[in-house]
C-alpha cells in the first residue's frame, strides 16, 4: 500500500472529523450558519482524503466546488449525492439547519470511510 496516500488520507480525514466535532458539540452556540459551515469544511476534507486514494482528479480545487462535482459523479450512491446538493446549495438560514446540515455531512463522511476501508483491504 502506497503509505504516502494513507497518511495524505488520514491527515484529511482527521482534520475533517476536528471541523465535525467542532460542529457538532457547537450545535446548541453557534447559529445555523456556522454549523453549516463547518459541515461544509468536514465534508471538504473528508473528500479530499477521498481523491486523494480515489484518484478522482476532476472534483475541482475547492470545498465547495468538490460536493458540486460529487452530485453529478454516477458512481457515487444518491443518498451522498443528494446530501452533497443539499450542503452545496446557497440557503437562507431557514432553508436548511444546523442539524440537517450535520445529517447530510455524516451521509457523506461514511461514504468516504467505507470507500478508504475499501481501498485499504484491497490494497494491502
Amino acid at each position: 500500500m502506497n503509505k504516502d496516500i494513507l497518511n495524505k488520507t488520514n491527515i484529511l480525514f482527521a482534520q475533517g472529523e476536528k471541523e465535525f466535532l467542532k460542529a457538532k458539540q457547537n450545535i446548541n452556540k453557534f447559529y445555523d450558519g456556522k454549523i453549516r459551515t463547518l459541515a461544509r469544511r468536514a465534508c471538504g476534507f473528508y473528500l479530499d482524503g477521498f481523491l486523494t486514494f480515489s484518484n478522482k482528479y476532476n472534483y475541482g480545487k475547492s470545498f465547495i466546488n468538490h460536493l458540486k462535482a460529487i452530485v453529478n459523479d454516477d458512481s457515487v450512491p444518491n443518498s451522498v449525492r443528494d446530501a452533497a446538493n443539499n450542503l452545496s446549495i446557497k440557503v437562507n438560514n431557514d432553508e436548511l439547519s444546523g442539524n440537517a446540515a450535520l445529517n447530510y455531512s455524516e451521509t457523506i463522511i461514511n461514504f468516504c470511510l467505507k470507500e478508504f476501508t475499501k481501498y485499504k483491504s484491497e490494497n494491502e
